[in-house]
């Protein structure tokens, strides 16, 4: 996702900051500065590995500067109002999926006794949906 829209906005490292990256390091590496210089140089692919995390911090801070982020201030009532219903609105949501598929299970029951033992578990899943709780 980071790689989409880092590329749909023309996000790019440049040079200078893969080579900053480079350096950098380079310097973890005391004494042997110049052979890691070397290696990044001879190897693309591993200096690429440097350059990844370089785009993924650009494409960040560009979502970052593009957001809009306003305070709001709430009680603490108020946050557990939204939050519930969140909750419940996702109950809903998927007692009403669970619906959808309980009936077209209902439509390849055959014999008598699936139709019973479907019917319970459907009643439980009904209740399960109307109290919060799940069952076995």
């Amino acid at each position: 996702v980071l790689t989409d829209i880092g590329r749909t906005n023309n996000l790019q490292v440049t040079e200078e900051e893969r080579n900053r990256a480079i350096f950098t390091e380079a310097q973890r590496y005391p004494g042997q500065e110049k052979d890691v210089l070397d290696y990044f140089q001879q190897n693309p692919q591993a200096a690429q590995q440097l350059v990844g995390p370089l785009f993924e911090d650009k494409v960040i801070d560009f979502i970052l500067e593009m957001a809009k982020v306003e305070d709001n201030l709430i009680t603490v009532e108020e946050l557990y109002r939204v939050e519930d219903e969140a909750e419940e609105a996702r109950c809903q949501k998927g007692c009403q999926q669970e619906s959808r598929n309980q009936e077209s299970r209902e439509e390849e029951l055959t014999e008598p006794h699936q139709a019973t033992q479907y019917q319970a578990k459907l009643y439980q899943d009904q209740i399960s949906c109307q109290t919060g709780q799940t069952t076995p």
